[in-house]
């Protein structure tokens, strides 16, 4: 099974994960540039994809910055393991994960969201040791999207769940849902090619048109990195 937890900068996502780390039994993957690449923690055969040493900006997710790689990671430890990744460019992203979700089949692929208030996301990026100046455009289209599919998803057929932002439970999601389920042997290991629209084209088909007002979403920025 594979999760993927989604939320925009400072709703705390990064947090969750390391408090779950802290004091439990964890297998750190060395990855090809010397950084760690996964956590496994044999509790739930599971896979944290990502850095999480030190104290780093860009972890989980956000420290792989080739998205195709990530794919192809999440690909590799999922035929063996379940796969847990996070992080914020991803959050914003879904026309690839959703194409993942569908080959992974049924219930084997959960959208999980923080339910973090914006006020209290906007506050955390803010008062960050060296932060610069949040631009607010590119900051509220990134939250909106977080909010409008995690209620647009199901309309798909896709598995989804809110997490509570004031205790962030990623043990008992595990408990519920990776105790018994099994690794996705059947996944390829190639990446998808080509480019990905960020947005899913809800209820149409590859060859119809998707508009940005079908969703009721405005966007205006596609990248997360001048914030």
């Amino acid at each position: 099974m594979i999760i993927n937890l989604r939320g925009c900068h400072g709703s705390g996502k990064t947090t969750a994960v390391r408090t779950l780390m802290e004091g439990r039994a964890v297998e750190t993957i060395e990855g090809s540039k010397r950084r760690p690449e996964a956590y496994l923690l044999p509790e739930w055969n599971l896979a944290i994809l990502g850095d999480y040493s030190g104290t780093k900006t860009a972890t989980g997710a956000d420290s792989l910055k080739d998205i195709r790689g990530l794919e192809a990671l999440v690909r590799r430890y999922a035929r063996r393991h379940h796969v847990f990744l996070e992080g914020a460019h991803i959050s914003g992203m879904y026309g690839r994960w959703l194409r993942l979700s569908q080959e992974a089949g049924p219930g084997q692929f959960l959208w999980l969201f923080l339910d973090t208030p914006y006020e209290v996301c906007l506050a955390r990026v803010q008062q960050r040791p060296g932060s610069k100046p949040v631009k607010l455009y590119i900051f509220d289209d990134w939250f909106e999207r977080c909010q409008k599919y995690a209620r647009l998803l199901p309309s798909e057929g896709q598995m989804v769940e809110m997490l509570n932002w004031e205790n962030p439970d990623l043990a008992e999601v595990f408990d519920r849902h990776l105790r018994a389920s099994p690794a996705l042997e059947h996944l390829s290991e190639e990446p998808f090619v080509g480019n990905f629209s960020e947005l899913p084209r809800f209820g149409k088909t590859a060859s119809q048109s998707f508009s940005v007002a079908d969703s009721g979403l405005v966007l205006q920025h596609s990248s997360m990195e001048e914030l």
